[in-house]
């Protein structure tokens, strides 16, 4: 009753209404770009642990790894968030190169992720955070999420399924 109306991501999974707006995806502050860059720049957003997907360092890693290797004329700026655990952003560390570089949330001031998502001709995030999947989306920026296995009955695994069957978003199967 304190509620005259709402603004719901479809992941939430509510029925629109006469008081409901439902959204295809969370709502965040990045604009979308009027054009994508041509410079060879890729964006990989990396979370952590989460109620919806199994978090796997290794299987992580060795996506970014695979990623790095086949486009190696790429740079590529690895961001974690403050759900990464310190095992992983260890693992990134050791991909650091001249053409890779680990940026962690203390490195990141107000505004970083616009002008990094501006800045990129693709991203990647992994489907754990909603936020973050959505935020790269918005941006107009091809955007494909990383392949981590979901906890069944998560609203936000089928959010992302969603968003995958709409095209919204790129599978790990379509990297190339």
């Amino acid at each position: 009753g304190w509620v005259d109306a709402a603004i719901i991501p479809a992941h939430d999974e509510v029925t629109a209404g006469k008081r409901v707006l439902v959204t295809e995806g969370v709502i965040n502050s990045i604009t979308p770009l009027a054009r994508i860059t041509e410079k060879l720049e890729a964006l990989v957003l990396i979370g952590g642990p989460s109620p919806h997907y199994e978090f796997d360092a290794d299987v992580v890693s060795g996506q970014l790894t695979q990623l790095i290797s086949s486009y190696q004329k790429w740079r590529w700026t690895i961001a974690t968030s403050r759900r990464t655990p310190a095992d992983v952003t260890d693992k990134l560390n050791d991909l650091s190169s001249p053409t890779v570089t680990l940026v962690t949330p203390e490195q990141t001031p107000d505004g970083w992720l616009s002008r990094q998502l501006a800045a990129s001709r693709a991203a990647w995030v992994t489907p754990d955070s909603m936020s973050m999947v959505c935020e790269a989306i918005t941006s107009g920026v091809p955007t494909g999420v990383s392949q981590l296995p979901d906890k069944g009955g998560s609203r936000v695994a089928r959010g992302i399924r969603r968003l995958l069957e709409n095209h919204r978003l790129a599978s790990w199967s379509d990297h190339a």
